[in-house]
């Protein structure tokens, strides 16, 4: 939860949004997640930002929709610093990487997706129709 806070603050807060964040496990236990909500518009002792323009114009924060491609890449790399240096003061070996296997020079294809109800009937010992 603090590495959580900590990127929230320098990528969010410290520009003017406001951050509601959430972190929790699934029910086994694994696979620890953190869920980052932020207003689209800057708060300041004057109150609400403008909103986004129809354009995608969005007065100083930044681009919204598909221009945001370079801000959503910018909080990946930034927040695989962030966890890597906690697990790294934690002393963990794992590290995360926020790259595309094929950026990483891995070359696979994709898992196919498994929705979350074909899991749990897995889980329950029913067998999945392949039709």
């Amino acid at each position: 939860m603090a590495a959580t806070r900590l990127w929230c603050n320098k990528e969010l807060v410290a520009k003017g949004f406001v951050v509601d964040f959430s972190v929790h496990r699934s029910k086994d236990g694994r696979n620890p997640r953190a869920h980052v909500l932020y207003t689209l518009r800057r708060i300041d002792e004057h109150g609400f930002g403008l909103k986004p323009s129809t354009e995608g114009k969005s007065y100083g924060r930044g681009a919204v929709g598909k221009g945001a491609i370079s801000d959503l890449d910018h909080w990946r790399e930034s927040w695989a610093k962030t966890e890597n240096d906690a697990l790294e003061a934690a002393g963990s070996a794992s590290r995360f990487d926020h790259r595309s296997p094929v950026e990483q020079g891995i070359d696979r294809l994709p898992e196919p997706k498994i929705r979350v109800s074909a899991i749990n009937m897995q889980r329950l010992g029913k067998l999945l129709d392949p039709a």
